[in-house]
Order: structure tokens, then sequence, then C-alpha cells
């Protein structure tokens, strides 16, 4: 096998690269990131609250906990163009349906189908895929491949703002179908491939580098199996500084209510949660360099010193506009270690002999965190009217990160030598 094609030396890595970005910037963006824009238009014209609507999310983060363990057998038995098609399918269809509710229950419905889709597309597909085909600069080609479901978010949402005021709601609701399905699905079905070995390659830079110590080494003989891992005390380690970075990450949900309960208007308040977005994109590519360059230690702690920059700048800007602005834009660019870091930290410490069952279930913890951690941050906020104690909350949850990742990283730095 060889590391390129004998076309010009042109590596069939890349357009796994370009596939996951097209399924980032065209479905995740649309059918995950585009949905908040809906709820004052749902809510006000079928009469109910913002609470019921808000419940979508948990549905579908349960969901995401019990399908993503499910999704990565599927992805190990079945062709991966099947299960992308299968999963890109199921998430626009469940926005389509959405157009078709009269009743706020029809979205719950939809939260499940479109949970059981992003099972696969959300968190396991590009790590899993990407590591496979990619051992030089995996950590930037998974940034920039993640980055893009934020790219798409920033130019989408613009756009389903404008189609709920032309065409009503409904309409807006099948556009963002169309394009989640009729753009990606060329891509997953001809495009993807789990292993370069269905091309007859080597995964890219596999004679370059080894996880650990840049030295030739067949990486998939290398790590704990996940019934090893669960044994040691390095799998709980990674666990806790995981999951606490989950709890930090769903203060996004927050960000423009925190910002109104500032003072801000409602144009500034969202524009802090696009500060915030757009930081994410350029922390998800500035982290995967990071990594690459200087390690996974090195990216821990730029990500959660960049979040806590962020969060003193929200809890000590005395209101000020740009001072919040900065600080979300800064908090972004850590947030996006919630995208990218687990992959990461899991492959650096514990092998990846068995990364996609570890992940997946990481993962699948990761969501649970993410159904119930914003009912801490708006419970402390009802209560006090102000999101200060959790945001207080919030950083301790990253100290224990930082530490539990160094100790972490130390523990395991000669385990793959």
């Amino acid at each position: 096998m060889s590391t390129s094609t004998t076309k010009g030396g042109f590596h069939y890595c890349w357009i796994i690269l370009l596939s996951c970005c097209v399924i980032g910037f065209f479905t995740l963006a649309t059918v995950a990131n585009c949905m908040g824009t809906f709820m004052p238009t749902v809510v006000e014209e079928l009469g109910t609250t913002a609470t019921s609507f808000s419940l979508y999310y948990t549905f579908l983060n349960f969901t995401l906990m019990f399908g993503q363990p499910l999704a990565q057998v599927c992805m190990k038995k079945f062709d991966i163009r099947v299960c992308a098609s299968a999963a890109v399918t199921f998430s626009a269809g469940a926005v389509a349906l959405m157009s078709t509710y009269s009743s706020i229950t029809g979205w719950y419905f939809s939260a499940i189908l479109n949970g059981l889709g992003l099972s696969f597309t959300c968190y396991l597909l590009f790590p899993i895929v990407l590591g496979n085909w990619f051992k030089k600069n995996y950590g930037t080609v998974f940034g920039i491949a993640s980055c893009m479901s934020g790219l798409g978010g920033t130019l989408w949402t613009a756009n389903v703002g404008k189609w709920i005021g032309a065409y009503g709601y409904q309409k807006a609701y099948l556009i963002c179908a169309a394009i989640a399905w009729l753009v990606a699905m060329p891509f997953c079905i001809f495009g993807l491939r789990t292993h370069p070995e269905e091309k007859g390659l080597r995964p890219y830079g596999a004679d370059e580098v080894s996880l650990n110590t840049g030295a030739k080494v067949d990486l998939e003989t290398k790590g704990f199996t996940m019934k090893e891992a669960m044994k040691t005390p390095f799998f709980w380690m990674m666990l806790i500084s995981v999951l606490c970075i989950h709890f930090m990450g769903t203060f996004q949900n927050q960000i423009t209510n925190f910002a109104a309960s500032e003072g801000f208007p409602i144009e500034q308040a969202s524009v802090v949660a696009s500060c915030l977005l757009f930081g994410a994109v350029v922390g998800k590519i500035g982290l995967g360099w990071i990594h690459d360059h200087f390690g996974i230690r090195a990216t821990w702690c730029a990500a959660i010193i960049s979040i806590l920059v962020g969060l003193m700048l929200f809890l000590f800007g005395g209101g000020t506009a740009m001072i919040v602005f900065i600080g979300g834009f800064i908090f972004g660019c850590g947030y996006a270690l919630m995208g990218v870091g687990s992959p990461l930290l899991i492959r650096a410490t514990l092998g990846t002999k068995d990364y996609a069952k570890i992940f997946s279930y990481v993962i699948a913890l990761g969501t649970f965190v993410n159904a119930f951690a914003p009912l801490v941050y708006s419970g402390i906020y009802d209560k006090t009217g102000s999101y200060f104690g959790g945001l207080y909350i919030c950083a301790g949850a990253l100290i224990v990160s930082l530490i539990a990742a160094n100790i972490l990283i130390s523990k395991t730095a000669k385990l793959w030598k």
C-alpha cells in the first residue's frame, strides 16, 4: 500500500476531509445549530411556552446518550456510507416533519428521530473516520472539519431568520431539511470510506508519526481495550476531565439570556452569542494546530485558560458591551474544546486500540450532562436573578478538568512509546 495514489500523488484522504466538511457545513449546521432560531416563532404561533419547546433538547440529548453506543456498533458492522446516509436522512426527515405539526408534542418525536441521526454524525463520524485516514496532522484536519458546523451555523442562522419572516416557519423547516439532505447525500454515498485500505492506501502520514513519540509504529495495535481501560484510574480521570468540559459547554445555550440579564438589549445580547460561536470556529482550528505542534497537554491548558479568561470578563466586565463581546469570543475559543478535546485526549492517553468504543461511551455520558447541566445554570438564575453563581461553578469544574487532565497525561505519557 501507499500513502498516495498514482494520480499525481493525490491522496484520497482529502476527499474524506471534504466529505466531512460538507456534512458539517450543510447538515449539522442546519439540523442542529439552527433549531433555536425557530423557538420564538413556534412558541408564539402554537401558544406554548419556552420551557415546553426546550424539552426538545432534553429528548434530543437523551436519544444521543443511548444512541451513540448503538451507532458505534453499527459503524463497526456496516458500511459507513450506509450509516451516514441513514443518519442524514433521519435528521433531515425530522426537521421536515416539524413543518407539519400543530402540537408541540410533535417536536419531541422529531427530537428522537433527529437524535438517532446525530448519534452518528454529531460526535462519532468525524473523529473515527478522520482518525483512520490521518496519522499526520490529525488534530488540524479534525479541527477544520469540526468548525464547519459552526461556520455553517453562522451563515444559515441568519438566513433562517429571513426565511421565517418571508415564508413562515413551516417552509423554513423544509428549506433546512432540503439543504441538509440534498447537498450531503452525494458525499455520504460516493465520498466516505471507513478505512484507507478500502482504497488500497495507508493512512496519510502513517510512516512519519506515532501517537506519542513520532516513531514509526502501527497505531492500531496500541492502547487499552474498553474493559482494560475501565479497570485503570486513567479512564476515570479522563472521564472526569471530559464531563467537566461538557458541563462548561452547556453554558453556550444560556449566553444570550446571560447578556440580557446584564442589561443588554436583545440586539447586543445576540451579538455576544455570535462572538462566542465565531470564537469556537477559530478555536477548533487553533486547538487542532496546537495539538499537532505541542501535544495534548498544551491543547487542554490553552483551552481552559481561554475559557477562564472569558469567564473573568463576564464576571468583572462591569456590563460593558465591548468587554463582554471580547469575553464571548475568548470563551468561544476555549469552548471549542468540547468538540475537539475528548477525541484528542482519549487517543493520546488511552490509545487507539478500542478508541471508537471508548469514545462512544464517553460521549454518551457527556450528552447526559448536556441534558441536565442547563438546569443548573437556569435554576441558579431563577432563584438569584443572576448567572454569576453558575459561572463560579463553571470555573470550578474547569479547574478540576485541568488538574485531572494534567495528572492523566503525566501518568500515561510513556505508555505507548
